[in-house]
This record gives C-alpha cells, sequence and structure tokens, in this order.
C-alpha cells in the first residue's frame, strides 16, 4: 500500500494522522509487489517500482488505477527517477540477487525510454 499524508510547510510537520491510502498493490503471487521507491511525473501520476514483482508500475496519484506496467528483466527493482534530455527516460536501480533465478541485470542502474511523460 503506498499512502499520502497531510505536510504543514509553515511546520515542516508530517499529520500523521491525515493517513489515506493512494494506491492498493497486491502481493507479488497475485500480480503486484512490494512498493519501494517512487517519483512523480510532470502530469502528477506515481511510478513506483515493485520489488519482488519486477516491474514498475505508474499509477494516477488520485483515483489508485494502474496506467502503465512496465516489465523489467529483474526480481527485485528498488528506485525510480526520470531523467535524459527531455525527462523521458526512467532511471530504475536493482537489487543484487543470488540464487538459480538470479537475473544478469540484477545489481545494475536500468534505463526506460518513454513515449510522454
Amino acid at each position: 500500500t503506498v499512502s499520502r499524508f497531510d505536510y504543514d510547510e509553515n511546520e515542516g510537520n508530517i499529520d500523521v494522522s491525515s493517513r489515506k491510502e493512494v494506491v492498493k498493490i497486491p502481493p507479488a503471487a497475485q500480480g503486484g509487489g512490494v512498493p519501494d521507491g517512487m517519483t512523480i511525473d510532470a502530469d502528477g501520476n506515481l511510478w513506483v517500482t515493485l520489488g519482488e514483482g519486477g516491474a514498475v508500475a505508474k499509477y494516477d496519484a488520485e483515483t489508485g488505477e494502474e496506467l502503465e506496467r512496465i516489465k523489467l528483466p529483474v526480481k527485485r527493482p528498488t528506485a525510480c527517477t526520470f531523467g535524459g534530455e527531455d525527462l523521458q527516460e526512467l532511471y530504475i536501480t536493482t537489487r543484487e540477487e543470488t540464487g538459480e533465478s538470479s537475473s544478469a541485470s540484477a545489481g545494475h542502474l536500468l534505463v526506460a525510454k518513454l513515449d510522454k511523460v
């Protein structure tokens, strides 16, 4: 689950009592994953790395609806941010993996080129 909280700019405090669920993500076994790193695009959409789910998903930050999913060649993405000349690339860090199911791309920085952000 990804939650939102009210923030008091004058005091610099987060109001923990204002918690509101923004996105409900199912477990990896049900096609979701563990929300880890995230970023927001120019349209206010939330991009969330899905640890154990091997993907980054784009959500409408108001409704929680999944709008897009980028499958990755790794199981454990950890964080994401926009970059490139026009911020049309999504940079995704990944965690190193061990064992039979590990990927050669694990522990590396991946780049997804996007059509429009």
